[in-house]
């Protein structure tokens, strides 16, 4: 099994070894499910790929493996130049944890950091929506006893998910206080930055968040499609990808 970075994360600080096993008694579902985990501060950040849908509607299925996998590899080498761990893949969305006692810096100047250092180089014009959220939550083993992962859990990952909801391309949305921080990082005339106040005001409590647009979109500077056409190709020939079989009893 490929351990996730999370995964690492908590078998290295917790050894995994204080596991606590319940069972709701058969009311619900007689399975038995664990709790474990370890209490942090820190970052979350969302990525989402906007041109993954109208991209889908024309790609094979296998093209549109390769062109979301060029995205997260692209996005998790970037969190990790700045301590950040990615959490998980969820379609076409990227979620990673910037924990405290884990970066260099404010955990949230890494994901604004991070955040703006895709939106500043994007050589293949992905033009990701970014959410992002700071506070506390937990790195905590998810699922049953059958059937384990470990994820970040809180309202600090909900609202971080929230952050990219109605949010243009090549944009981020901060959740947080802390004005004068992002005014600190991003100091280029590219941004265009406004304060929305009462955000989620329906069925979340009301917080503040910061709107950062970048001014102009990427444009791909060579035929980003028919690498990717190619890149399938490859995988075929090599074996990586094959059509299903029916076995025979």
């Amino acid at each position: 099994m490929i351990e996730s970075g999370l995964f690492k994360y908590l078998k290295k600080n917790h050894g995994l070894n204080k596991i606590a096993t319940f069972s709701d008694r058969a009311i619900l579902n007689p399975v038995h499910y664990p709790l474990a985990g370890i209490k942090v501060r820190g970052a979350i950040l969302f990525a989402d790929l906007p041109s993954y849908s109208s991209f889908a509607q024309e790609a094979e299925p296998a093209e549109c493996a390769c062109y979301v996998n060029h995205f997260f590899a692209w996005f998790e080498g970037e969190t990790k130049r700045f301590l950040g761990i990615v959490d998980k893949y969820i379609g076409d969305e990227l979620m990673s944890v910037f924990i405290q006692n884990e970066c260099k810096q404010e955990p949230l100047k890494a994901a604004i950091l991070t955040a703006k250092t895709m939106l500043s180089n994007d050589p293949f014009a992905f033009n990701p929506k970014i959410g992002i959220a700071e506070g506390p939550f937990i790195i905590s083993l998810i699922g049953s006893t059958k059937n384990m992962e470990v994820s970040a859990m809180g309202n600090t990952v909900n609202l971080a998910a929230r952050c990219t909801s109605d949010l243009p391309a090549h944009s981020m949305r901060i959740a947080t206080e802390n004005i004068e921080l992002i005014k600190e990082i991003l100091t280029e005339d590219v941004w265009n930055m406004s304060e929305i106040k009462d955000f989620f005001p329906k069925n979340m409590n009301a917080i503040k968040v910061i709107d950062v647009v970048r001014g102009s979109e990427f444009v791909p500077q060579f035929d980003y499609i028919a690498e990717i056409k190619e890149n399938v190709k490859y995988a075929e020939n090599q074996g990586a990808i094959i059509k299903e079989t029916k076995k025979t009893l």
